[in-house]
């Protein structure tokens, strides 16, 4: 039977949580009831040097959708909807060279061995490719994410130099073109970009290759898309210019002179036309090409959800090339002449009879040859004269190496 002396016992009630480290902890408040013998108990307690009191109640891994752990009336935390989802953005930038040049393609023969078109090697490369990729990220698991990126590179062009094409005739009289020798300045235009918009995937290799003290992740990636390859229209100038149709009469020779079918007939017409002080303008375009990309690099942790990856990467874009069509703009000389019956045989201007519309003027065979009359038109100048023609395009094979960053930032 309980009598009226005062002892105690001890109670311990719950009276909040607090973390030790990666642990949660239950504090508990002591009282004490009276007990026949007036002694105090006290409750085992766990870290005692906290102020209050604790005692472990949950020791749960805190990773994944365990990340935190709430407890009684506790307010969830709003951390977004695709907290913990695995998702990520990403950007970069990579720089590297392409050592593949836009040139017209190898000689195309006929079935008679006829050139139609030659080659070219008038650039070697088309300069450096400077790349910004965007994108975003699906970790699928700890080794494999899915990506999907668009990229734009810029910083490349056609080269410094153009070689044209120039009509000829064969000795059987098959007309051909044929690439001159000579190499004309590029004096505007000709840049390349590439656009490439693509799905890709990628694989951690920390487990086959380690981690390198825990701060370096190897990994290799793959991407492949649709590439978008652009060039601009380019311009070259063509001080000389070139004449076409029969022989001008500047550059007659001794020879030239014939009653034979082979030379030029006495009393027959012809005519001649120069063009000088010219530019050709080359049509650029755009083609659409599979593309492919290998990249291969190291992973490092920053602060917070941010990664940085240190990356090679070498991109396969297909082809860029010309539309084929060129665009002139000369000077051009016209003049009509012909030979009278006594070119050669005349002791000046006023024995030689030429038809209305025509005068006589003396030349030389050479600079020191002799001379000769011949009956011409005067010389009729226009001025910016354009033709756009169809030629052969010019191909380049977008193939470029590169180094870059890539900054991630992890939802």
């Amino acid at each position: 039977m309980m009598t009226g002396t005062s002892v105690s016992a001890q109670m311990a009630q719950p009276v909040g949580m607090r973390y030790v480290g990666n642990q949660q902890y239950m504090g508990v408040r002591t009282s004490y009831m009276p007990n026949p013998n007036n002694q105090r108990y006290v409750a085992p307690s766990v870290n005692s040097v906290y102020a209050t009191q604790m005692r472990r109640v949950n020791e749960i891994p805190l990773y994944g959708k365990n990340k935190n752990m709430y407890f009684y009336n506790q307010k969830k935390r709003d951390e977004g909807d695709f907290h913990d989802s695995g998702l990520y953005l990403f950007a970069s930038y990579s720089t590297g060279k392409n050592n593949k040049g836009m040139n017209a393609e190898k000689s195309v023969w006929d079935a008679d061995g006829v050139v139609y078109m030659g080659g070219s090697d008038s650039n070697t490369d088309m300069g450096t490719a400077n790349g910004f990729t965007i994108g975003v990220g699906r970790e699928m698991s700890k080794t494999l994410s899915a990506e999907f990126m668009f990229s734009s590179y810029t910083g490349m062009k056609y080269g410094d130099s153009a070689k044209v094409l120039v009509e000829l005739e064969d000795d059987e009289g098959n007309v051909y073109e044929e690439v001159d020798s000579t190499s004309y300045e590029v004096v505007d235009g000709g840049k390349i970009t590439s656009n490439f918009i693509g799905v890709g995937l990628r694989y951690n290799l920390d487990r086959f290759l380690g981690s390198f003290g825990g701060r370096l992740k190897p990994y290799f990636g793959v991407q492949i898309g649709l590439a978008q390859n652009t060039i601009d229209d380019f311009t070259i100038t063509d001080p000389t210019g070139y004449t076409s149709g029969d022989i001008a009469p500047a550059d007659l020779t001794q020879d030239d002179f014939t009653d034979s079918s082979e030379g030029l007939s006495v009393g027959t017409t012809y005519e001649s036309t120069s063009v000088y002080d010219g530019e050709l303008t080359t049509i650029g375009t755009t083609i659409k090409s599979f593309g492919l990309g290998l990249e291969a690099g190291l992973t490092i942790s920053l602060e917070g959800s941010l990664s940085l990856d240190i990356f090679y990467k070498m991109n396969r874009f297909g082809k860029v090339e010309t539309s084929g069509n060129i665009l002139s703009v000369y000077n051009e000389d016209s003049v009509s002449y012909y030979l009278p019956d006594n070119y050669n045989t005349a002791s000046g201007k006023e024995q030689i009879s030429c038809d209305p519309g025509f005068t006589a003027e003396e030349k030389k065979f050479g600079e020191a040859g002799a001379p000769y009359f011949i009956c011409q038109t005067e010389i009729t100048t226009t001025e910016d004269v354009q033709t756009l023609t169809s030629r052969q395009k010019e191909t380049g094979d977008m193939l470029f190496q590169q180094y870059g960053v890539k900054l991630k930032y992890m939802f």
